[in-house]
């Protein structure tokens, strides 16, 4: 899930192709595998945000090994950007949290969600994922060696292909 405070000149078909997207990339770089099917919906829109935009986004996914992911995505909130994940398995949970902070749910013991001051927008949560994540590419570039972590040509086509299957899934 991806909820952002403000999300200046975002569409309808932004919230796939520019918030969504990183959704449909993690989900498969976590679980490796590969996305079967998208469903996607918009609700009643939000106050907050403006005429003519569909927000919030829902998108309901299921990769082929059976694997399903339930998400959401907000252009515009009013408490801070807001982006985690939780996987739900049969004995517990861990949740990556707003704050970066995994929690464990295992056994009926919870563990602590982190909290504190939330972000205004996405920079502040990833400026030094970007950075470093920039640093690596330069090597790459520069040197030659691959580096196993970056993301390739092929995951972005992928990850664009998803939101087009997750646009043509809305009902209209």
């Amino acid at each position: 899930m991806t909820r952002n405070v403000f999300s200046t000149g975002i569409t309808s078909t932004g919230l796939f192709t520019n918030i969504a997207i990183h959704d449909f990339d993690v989900y498969r770089w976590l679980f490796e595998d590969e996305w079967e099917s998208i469903q996607s919906f918009y609700p009643r829109n939000s106050t907050l945000s403006p005429e003519g935009l569909s927000d919030p986004l829902i998108i309901i996914g299921k990769l082929k090994s059976g694997i399903m992911m339930v998400g959401d995505i907000v252009a515009f909130n009013n408490y801070g950007f807001d982006c985690r994940i939780e996987v739900v398995c049969e004995k517990g949970s861990i949740q990556i949290g707003t704050h970066g902070d995994v929690v464990t749910q295992i056994n009926r013991v919870g563990g602590v969600i982190k909290a504190g001051p939330m972000a205004e927008n996405w920079m502040e949560r990833f400026e030094a994922s970007y950075i470093e994540e920039l640093r690596a590419w330069i090597h790459e570039v520069s040197t030659g060696e691959v580096n196993p972590d970056l993301a390739t040509v092929e995951d972005a086509l992928i990850a664009n292909e998803v939101s087009a299957m997750g646009l043509a899934s809305i009902p209209k």
